[in-house]
């Protein structure tokens, strides 16, 4: 009888083993929880988190935070659904991006340089834009196949120097709204419209 309560007070948990089960479990459960959500979502959502209650310690705004936020995620939205089809070709994730950009711009700042508003100032701006793009994406493209083997350099330099190209007109652009451009000298788009 001693030797099966001997065999039986081994084979019981002691404090110390319960614990280390009990830690076990949480480790396992924190790394499966890691492995569903992902490490840069947990990341994101505690950073935002933080943002939220450092925004109510300073009394700000949280309206107008929220707001400016879903806007920048739907702006960003588009920019990525711009992507979209570079990536599914396989021609890579900014290869064409600044030039089309660029190109949509134009159109619509044109568009709203006629005073073109809600879908009819969209419509014109899409129009506009079009042969722009598929002029400088066939031009684009003509590059790529002469610099075989070095797309990334050029594609990272030729989105350079089209923001930089574009900066000069957008000084030089013939818009004549007045809302539009600089109230003095009367020539150059302002800053945000």
């Amino acid at each position: 009888m001693s030797n099966a309560n001997t065999n039986a007070n081994a084979n019981a948990p002691t404090p110390a083993s319960s614990g280390r089960v009990a830690e076990n479990r949480i480790i396992k459960a924190v790394a499966n929880f890691l492995e569903w959500y992902g490490v840069p979502r947990l990341i994101i959502t505690c950073f935002l988190l933080a943002l939220l209650i450092l925004a109510v310690i300073y009394r700000m705004d949280l309206g107008s935070l929220l707001g400016d936020s879903l806007k920048r995620v739907g702006m960003n939205g588009l920019l990525v659904l711009a992507m979209v089809p570079t990536i599914t070709c396989g021609a890579g994730l900014n290869f064409g991006l600044p030039v089309g950009i660029i190109c949509g711009l134009v159109g619509g700042v044109f568009s709203m340089s006629m005073n073109l508003t809600g879908f009819t100032g969209f419509f014109v701006a899409i129009l506009l834009a079009l042969p722009l793009s598929v002029i400088a994406g066939w031009l684009y493209a003509k590059l790529l196949e002469k610099v075989a083997g070095q797309e990334m350099m050029v594609g990272t330099y030729v989105g350079f120097s089209v923001v930089a190209g574009m900066a000069i007109f957008w000084l030089t652009a013939p818009i004549k709204n007045p809302s539009m451009i600089f109230a003095i000298g009367g020539q150059g788009l302002r800053y945000t419209l």
